[in-house]
């Protein structure tokens, strides 16, 4: 006789949550309430961290703290960091609007941490200072936005940075001094994201999350449709626009270095499945009034999509090392206490279509009703690299 299903109840009444009716309600455009909501999920608060030293190597001292916690308060408070060495990794973009003064000793505010949702890829985004760009009246300005990788593409810490330097404010400083972090005016980092991550795969918050992205990645591109079909009508932006719109600097001819190398890698992928309802996203009247509007609408849903991807992508870089790199390690799960007796189930398609994924099934609302579930899949896939 087989043992009763048990799993926590915010997961069987997910479907109930406010927050989830909220999200999955397009008959008004996204609340910064809710967004901020599940943003405060995850607590990335450096000072609120317990670390101490992880192991010493040849005398050298390394944390237990994650790089993406230091990272993630550096970026809160639009730190300035220099990037003494640095070796790209992908293929280089070129603009011929800019000039790049030093391939060494990259420097600007962090802005925010990203990730890459095919591999696990982690960076830092800077405005970098090194960089001049140049404006359509021939006068030059200093920065550009950049992004520099953390991480490999399997989530190790990347040796194409040998190290950051940084000022610490008098917060930090204490912290670090209290917690004997400092090693001769060094932190040592062993890894870049908590392995202990793993557990929250399995939560309310992380499938809350992964719901909202969809709903905020949808949004953007309805509002970019909306704004291309006002411009298509001849309405133009309001005649004085601020930088952001972009009318001051050159349009750059954008191209990709033409040599490079292709590596296969296996990459991750994750997926939460719900029902959708019906409901549509609002119309706009074609003005230029709501042509601005929207411009700056999709500017914060991409602000806020790429922090809640890092968030969630996080999750599933500490869930895939903890799991076998293969689609064969049935039965070697490993599940927090609020689920048992569940089990992934392996060869799961969707309707239609031929990949093959792990799937968690939580629980099936109707009869005929996609059901409440969790997926996951390893895959072979190819990337470019920078020629060698």
């Amino acid at each position: 006789m087989s043992e009763a299903k048990q799993v926590a109840n915010t997961l069987l009444t997910i479907l109930d949550n406010s927050i989830v009716k909220q999200i999955q309600d397009r008959s008004s455009w996204f609340s910064e309430e809710v967004i901020k909501y599940v943003l405060d999920f995850w607590n990335y608060d450096l000072l609120t961290k317990k670390p101490g030293i992880a192991y010493t190597d040849d005398e050298l001292k390394y944390t237990t703290l994650d790089l993406a916690t230091f990272l993630m308060a550096l970026v809160d408070r639009n730190a300035v960091i220099v990037l003494p060495e640095y070796e790209r990794m992908r293929p280089k973009t070129i603009k011929d609007t800019q000039i790049s003064l030093s391939s060494t000793n990259r420097m600007g505010q962090c802005l925010n941490l990203i990730s890459n949702q095919t591999v696990f890829n982690f960076g830092v985004r800077i405005k970098d200072v090194t960089v001049i760009d140049t404006k359509k009246d021939g006068s030059q300005v200093p920065g550009s936005f950049r992004t520099f990788l953390m991480t490999g593409m399997d989530g190790s810490l990347y040796d194409g940075w040998k190290k950051i330097d940084f000022v610490p404010n008098a917060k930090e400083n204490n912290f670090l001094n209290n917690k004997d972090l400092w090693d001769i005016n060094n932190i040592r980092f062993d890894y870049f994201v908590n392995p202990e991550k793993w557990i929250s795969f399995y939560g309310q918050y992380y499938f809350i999350a992964k719901v909202l992205i969809d709903r905020l990645a949808e949004e953007r591109n309805q509002v970019s449709k909306l704004k291309q079909n006002i411009l298509n009508s001849g309405i133009k932006y309001p005649s004085k626009p601020d930088e952001w719109f972009g009318d001051e600097i050159k349009n750059p001819d954008t191209k990709k270095e033409k040599k490079y190398d292709t590596v296969k890698v296996m990459t991750f992928e994750a997926e939460v499945d719900l029902p959708r309802n019906d409901s549509k996203f609002p119309e706009v009247n074609h003005d230029s009034t709501n042509l601005s509007k929207l411009y700056y609408q999709e500017k914060r849903l991409n602000k806020y999509l790429e922090r809640l991807r890092f968030l969630t992508r996080s999750i599933e870089l500490a869930f895939a090392n903890k799991h076998s790199l293969d689609n064969s390690n049935e039965g070697k799960f490993i599940y927090p206490s609020w689920i048992k007796n569940f089990g992934w189930e392996y060869d799961f398609r969707l309707p239609g279509k031929r990949s093959k994924w792990f799937r968690l099934k939580i629980v099936q609302p109707a009869v005929g009703a996609l059901s409440v579930a969790l997926r996951y899949r390893w895959a072979e896939k190819s990337q470019k690299v920078k020629h060698e």
